[in-house]
């Protein structure tokens, strides 16, 4: 990519891109291989083993519920919050393996109002009407570099059925305004809060903490160090039994808690190879990307992470500077 982005940058042009397009042959990836590969990766972890929690984590799920028990039921989405956010998607995202473009259900009133009805029916706990095929994926399998008959030399791209992307962003839209800055979704987490950029805010922090020490400690032989943590395969990494214990204490009705572990618990995907479905397989952990839940989803799931830290005496700052992580 490096090198694709220094030769554009002498020459744009779409000659430039086409002579780095790596062709790949589509026999290269075996099916079979690719599929156990896969199946694998998102099988269960320790599926049969009691879930071991640690003290802190113990600490973090009863604080948290505390919390969070403060805090009014959460509503169902209104007929008008759900239609807007029906026409706030882009009409021709890919689709998921339904094929249906979200255009249609935007310009139609018949298909808006079924939309509509459907979303706010799962909301009050009839999970009778979701069916499997709902929160199913298709799986694109797009080839990076090194071997291509090697799996995991491939990045994933999954396209969700549109209805179920409105089903988790109505979902998504009630709880990321309550949350924000609670011990579940805490201030540390700079990820999906409106308005915030993450990695410029921890750049700036870093820069002021040091400069005031260079100034302040002049006379002191001070070291300072700053550690980045990068979670490999971080989606992909989730316990479902956890995220279940989280889903567990959210400020929702039992009816749509109840909803909403189902909904995890029916995650499956099929894996496309060269435009050609080879198999599907049950998503038992992660979650699932290309929605607007997962990510949420997924900063509840380490918050106990964080929770554990402020825990921990660090560097005391003179700037107005509370936390010792981020």
């Amino acid at each position: 990519m490096t090198k694709l982005l220094i030769e554009f940058t002498k020459k744009p042009s779409l000659k430039t891109l086409r002579k780095n397009i790596i062709k790949i042959n589509n026999n290269d990836l075996d099916n079979n291989v690719a599929l156990n590969f896969f199946s694998k990766l998102y099988a269960p972890i320790n599926n049969e083993e009691k879930l071991d929690i640690n003290p802190i984590l113990h600490e973090f799920l009863t604080s948290t519920k505390k919390e969070l028990d403060k805090i009014d039921r959460i509503k169902i989405p209104t007929n008008e919050e759900i239609t807007e956010l029906i026409d706030r998607k882009a009409n021709w995202k890919a689709t998921g393996p339904d094929g249906i473009h979200s255009m249609w259900y935007k310009h139609f009133p018949v298909t808006k109002k079924v939309l509509t009805e459907w979303v706010k029916e799962i909301w009050l706990g009839n999970t009778k009407i979701l069916k499997n095929s709902d929160s199913e994926g298709n799986m694109h399998l797009i080839f990076k570099e090194g071997d291509p008959s090697d799996p995991a030399n491939y990045r994933l791209i999954t396209c969700l059925i549109y209805k179920y992307k409105i089903l988790t962003a109505s979902i998504y839209e009630k709880l990321d305004p309550l949350l924000t800055d609670s011990l579940i979704f805490p201030v540390e987490q700079k990820a999906l809060k409106r308005g915030c950029r993450g990695c410029t805010d921890a750049l700036l922090k870093d820069a002021s903490i040091l400069i005031n020490n260079r100034i302040t400690n002049r006379q002191k032989n001070t070291n300072l160090h700053v550690t980045w943590i990068d979670f490999s395969k971080a989606f992909d990494s989730i316990d479902h039994r956890w995220q279940r214990k989280i889903i567990n204490i959210l400020s929702f009705l039992l009816t749509t808690i109840n909803t909403l572990i189902k909904l995890t618990e029916s995650w499956h995907s099929s894996i496309i190879v060269n435009k050609n479905s080879i198999g599907s397989f049950k998503i038992s952990r992660e979650v699932p990307q290309k929605d607007s839940l997962s990510p949420l989803l997924f900063c509840m799931s380490i918050a106990g992470i964080g929770f554990g830290l402020n825990k921990i005496d660090g560097f005391k700052s003179t700037l107005p500077i509370t936390t010792n992580h981020q």
